[in-house]
Order: C-alpha cells, then structure tokens, then sequence
C-alpha cells in the first residue's frame, strides 16, 4: 500500500501523518502488539459481542440523534467504564463489518464505522471460517489420539486491526524489503484504515447477490425443517454431520481427510469412528461454531411457526462465534430466547441477552464494572 493509495482513501493531509505515524513507530520498536486472552472466561479481560441492531443503537447514544433509548445510554455509560478499567473489551466481527457497509447513506456509515472502531479500541475477532477451520484440527487431533497437548484457540481470536475479521490473516505486501513489508502490514490495521474498510467493506452489487443467495436458501432450509423438523436436536445434528463427514463431495469430509492423510491415520479408523454414533457425537460437539449455531436453528424449527429470514445466516455465524468465545452476547429477542431454552450459553459460560437492558447489570455480576 502507497502513500497514493492511502491519499485516495483518506485524503494527502491524513495519508502523510498516517505513514510517518507508522515508520516512527516501527524505528522506535513499537509496533502494534497482538491481543493475548486468557484461556478461561473467568479471567480478565472479559469480551462482549454485539449485534449490529445493538451497535447502531449504541452509536445513536454516542451521537445523540434519532432519540436514543435510555439502556443504550445507560448500555454505553457502562461499557466505556468497564473498557477503562480494564477489565472489558468489545471487538468486531466479520458479520458486524460486511452489515456496517449495508446502509445507502455514506455519511451514516462512516458515523457508525467511526463510532464501532473508538469503542472497540480497534480490535476485532478471527474471521469465523479460519476460527471453524481450527476448531476441526483441534477436534480431529483430540479424537484420533493425534495431539492432546493443542492449544486453545481463544488466546489468539482477537487482534488489532480489522484484517483478522475481514480476510482472516495479515496483508499480504507485493515487496522484498522487510521494513517496507512492516510498514505496509501496521499501516493496514490503523484505526483510520479500519473505518475506510468499514465504510466500504463490501460494494453494493455483492450486498445484492449474498442476500439474493440467501432468499435462495430459504427454501431448501424450509424444506428441511418438514423433513426432519420432528427430529431432537440432537438426532438432527448427528445425522446431518455423518452425511457431512462421510459423503467425499462436502467440504469437512475433504478436509478431514486432507488431516488425517497427513497424519498417517487410515480412512476406515475415520469411517468407523463417524459410523459409531456416541463417537460421532463427541467429535462434532467440538466444531464449537458449527454447534452452536446449528443447535440454535434446530431449535427455531422445533416451533414450526417461526419464519426463516435471510438475515438468520449472518445471525447464525454471528452467535457461533460470539457464543462460542466471549463472555456476554447481545442479540435479538428471539435469539435469546433460543440459547435460553437450548442452555447454550450455559454449556460455554457465556450470558446470552435479547436487548441491552440489562447489561450493565450484567457486566456488574462479570465484575466488569467496580462500584
């Protein structure tokens, strides 16, 4: 990246001072560091996810514009308390980016990008398919007596920048020199590049193709629920995955293979393990994402009077990854109310809540916020 091209992004005057902000940094041997979490959620940090609808309700009470409700200016008084002491940070995830770019009004993105990056503290969570990738590792080591030892992936699922949501590694520098390499990668992840991406992460045409897949898809999961609908949670989760796991044209099947090929496992240990029901069941409990968010629409179907909207497939990857790695979940009523009756949140430690209501009541009992 140029100095050119960040004055196309953000003007000559904010270019200059960006890329002299960067190589003074790096000469001094500042650069940016990575976010660490602790492995348990009882410790320190804790991490809050939001739903879009909660962001941009929170970014009206930064503002104060479109009448504010009283918990989201009550909801943000306690976060930023909970931020400065320490104790709480608040990234962005993949899904949260791509709907920032959604509203047709530039001037009310760049508001709520600007907004999301300052209280985020510009950090943001792993894209969710390099995070569902780890967790298949993890589990097909763990369950093929490959590696016990694997770490957690939670550590290392928050980072500085927008890249790790967004592409899910760092920049890739078309350069041989090393600092130039450097600069280019801090550069990437600033704060400012951080709300250009916001504001401009996905252009309109793609916006109109992804929702025109997923009103696609609607059928076909509406179809499912008549099928197997009547199934338990449970029985649905193990039949769909042994048809994942076993037919060679899915993708998990390919790359469990690819796994165990390189590990000098044999396909029918793999075939008698995926065949053995209990086994299976194991094995497909640590896809953490995977889980969570198939166990939340199996639940919705159980009704059979919820309608699918085109949004619960963002919604679904949202809450896989949120559930799965932070402490507190803000999302939609009826969301909560699934990972109520599902117990979800138990089964991860992880408070899911339907409106902002409560949550600094919630960041009290997380100690969070010292009164």
């Amino acid at each position: 990246m140029t100095v050119e091209v960040l004055e196309k992004l953000l003007g000559s005057d904010w270019a200059q001072v960006l890329n002299k902000r960067i190589r003074d940094r790096i000469v001094e041997g500042r650069p940016s560091s990575p976010i660490v979490l602790p492995v348990s959620k009882a410790a320190f940090p804790k991490v809050l996810c939001l739903d879009m609808m909660h962001w941009v309700a929170l970014s009206r009470a930064h503002y104060g514009i479109m009448d504010p409700t009283v918990e989201a200016i009550a909801s943000l008084k306690a976060i930023r308390s909970a931020i400065a002491s320490g104790r709480l940070i608040v990234p962005i995830l993949a899904t949260n980016i791509s709907e920032a770019a959604e509203h047709p009004d530039k001037d009310r993105r760049v508001r709520l990008a600007q907004f999301m990056v300052d209280l985020s503290g510009n950090l943001s969570m792993l894209n969710p398919q390099v995070v569902e990738n780890q967790e298949i590792i993890r589990a097909v080591e763990k369950h093929f007596n490959i590696d016990r030892t694997a770490t957690s992936i939670r550590p290392s699922i928050v980072h500085w920048g927008m890249n790790a949501a967004a592409i899910g590694r760092p920049v890739n520098p078309r350069t041989n020199n090393p600092f130039e390499a450097m600069v280019i990668r801090e550069l990437s992840n600033e704060p400012e590049m951080s709300v250009a991406s916001l504001v401009a992460a996905i252009d309109f045409e793609t916006i109109e193709k992804m929702r025109a897949r997923e009103e696609a898809s609607l059928g076909l999961m509406e179809d499912a629920r008549g099928t197997d609908g009547h199934l338990s949670r449970v029985e649905r989760w193990s039949a769909a995955m042994y048809h994942c796991l076993i037919d060679p044209t899915f993708k998990y099947s390919q790359m469990i293979h690819a796994i165990l090929a390189g590990r000098g496992v044999s396909l029918a240990d793999y075939r008698d393990l995926v065949s053995n029901h209990d086994k299976r069941l194991r094995l497909i409990d640590d896809f953490t994402q995977l889980y969570i968010k198939t166990m939340l629409f199996y639940e919705r179907d159980r009704s059979g009077k919820e309608r699918y909207q085109a949004n619960d497939f963002k919604d679904g990857t949202f809450l896989g990854q949120a559930i799965g790695y932070a402490n507190i979940v803000v999302t939609e009523k009826r969301w909560a109310h699934h990972a109520k009756t599902t117990r979800i949140g138990e089964k991860y430690s992880t408070t899911v809540l339907g409106s902002l209501r409560s949550l600094a009541e919630n960041l009290i009992l997380e100690h969070c916020l010292v009164l």
